[in-house]
């Protein structure tokens, strides 16, 4: 990586949690203040939009909660391998939704766990990418060895999230931080398999390709 001061473990595992809190925050605040108005309401209808929120605040956490149990967390015991298709069970519910859609192509099959993690990781950088919905496809070669993914994000309008393009470039010119953490950590995932990442955007998509080094 470019010349910065990386975090030590116990800082990356702080940046880590801080990152996860940030997004599991806003569909638990929102159930709370829904079990809040559920409780004081007397009226049918706030009772029924009361109950309806709390019900979808919290499946939204627990969508993201799966996530990024398999994303950032360890997962089971440390180290080894992992079924892939439980990757896929984790990002479909967490990538679809009624703006998006999620077409995952990649063979189910028992590869490193560091493998599952890379494929989140881009992933979640894809969703950043259509942040209005749109397209997101995933298709992988050599699972079990130098992975190579491809996922490219397709919408009517498509950024390159924040921060991605210095830390796909391997600069991180204000050091890591919980609002770039989770690139520093696709980096880490990509490299630890010995592959680098290659974005590639046009008009309606962006494409975020892994290539041996």
């Amino acid at each position: 990586m470019a010349s910065f001061v990386e975090p030590g473990p116990m800082e990356l595992a702080s940046l880590i949690v801080s990152k996860t809190c940030h997004d599991i925050i806003s569909p638990v605040g929102a159930a709370s203040s829904a079990m809040e108005m559920w409780e004081t309401s007397k009226d049918e209808a706030t009772l029924e939009v009361a109950q309806t929120l709390m019900r979808r605040s919290s499946e939204q956490a627990v969508k993201k909660l799966t996530f990024v149990r398999i994303a950032y967390g360890a997962y089971g015991d440390v180290g080894g391998d992992v079924d892939l298709g439980e990757a896929q069970e984790a990002a479909q519910p967490y990538i679809s939704d009624d703006r998006t859609t999620l077409t995952w192509s990649v063979e189910r099959v028992i590869a490193p766990k560091v493998v599952a993690k890379l494929a989140l990781g881009l992933l979640a950088l894809a969703k950043e990418a259509v942040p209005r919905g749109g397209e997101i496809t995933i298709s992988g070669t050599n699972l079990t060895g130098q992975a190579e993914f491809t996922v490219r994000a397709e919408a009517k309008k498509v950024i390159i999230p924040q921060g991605a393009e210095d830390a796909l470039s391997l600069r991180f010119s204000e050091g890591v931080h919980a609002r770039n953490v989770h690139l520093y950590h696709l980096i880490k995932m990509a490299e630890a398999v010995g592959v680098r990442i290659v974005p590639d955007m046009d008009d309606v998509s962006v494409t975020f390709r892994t290539e041996p080094v």
